[in-house]
């Protein structure tokens, strides 16, 4: 069965709110004013680097305002453990977002607070370039019009999906993991497993099929992500 999703070829995949133009593109350094650290914009080693020069500075007291689309898992990771480990709070204010890896950041606050009016953006794990070039490659073909469209039956293309997808899912098992060790509810894992497939997932890339979830912050607050209403 032929699945007609167009895509350009090797292109980069990413959560479907990820689509949304501001200047939360860009760079941001970390800043430390009056009690509160803001980290805006892309996750990425930078914000390491800023909070391991500051870190005399990052007492128990200092509370991190969140407003990120997400960025490096790898270095979110490193992030919220350095949050975790200095006992500081988390918040996502009115007006902010916190979607994808920033969400590591928000959940290893000690207390998180979170405007009622905000979400969260919870996605399973997006494979890198390494995998698109495989999956594209051996489940893309060109139709006479040169678009290309998603075949399932393509020679081991199903064999390609069934690789990557067990990755992807062991890493979005990790994630949730690293979520329910600072006191989420193991319920949120469960909660999103069960959610139906999303049926554009070729075209996003989204390996393990699951769509992506705008959890509010009410919603939120039932699996102690958010701990408290600002």
């Amino acid at each position: 069965m032929k699945f007609l999703f167009f895509i350009t070829l090797f292109a980069v995949a990413n959560p479907v709110w990820a689509s949304q133009a501001d200047p939360l593109r860009t760079s941001q350094m970390p800043r430390l004013k009056d009690g509160v650290l803001k980290i805006s914009g892309p996750i990425d080693s930078h914000i390491y680097d800023a909070l391991a020069y500051m870190q005399a500075d990052l007492t128990s007291e200092v509370v991190v305002e969140l407003n990120s689309w997400g960025g490096s898992t790898d270095w979110a990771l490193e992030i919220a453990r350095k949050i975790r480990s200095l006992g500081l709070d988390t918040s996502l204010p009115e007006g902010h977002v916190c979607a994808s890896a920033c969400v590591y950041l928000f959940s290893a606050g000690k207390k998180r607070f979170a405007a009622s009016s905000t979400w969260f953006g919870i996605h399973g794990a997006r494979l890198g370039k390494g995998f698109l070039v495989e999956f594209q490659s051996t489940c893309f073909e060109q139709d006479a019009k040169a678009q290309w469209l998603f075949n399932q039956e393509k020679k081991n293309c199903s064999e390609v999906i069934e690789k990557w997808e067990a990755i992807a899912m062991d890493s979005t098992l990790e994630s949730f993991a690293f979520l329910e060790a600072g006191g989420v509810s193991s319920q949120l894992r469960t909660d999103y497993l069960s959610m139906e497939e999303d049926p554009n997932w070729p075209l996003q890339g989204n390996i393990i099929k699951i769509r992506d979830w705008k959890l509010q912050t009410l919603q939120a607050l039932e699996y102690n992500l958010v701990t408290d209403i600002l």
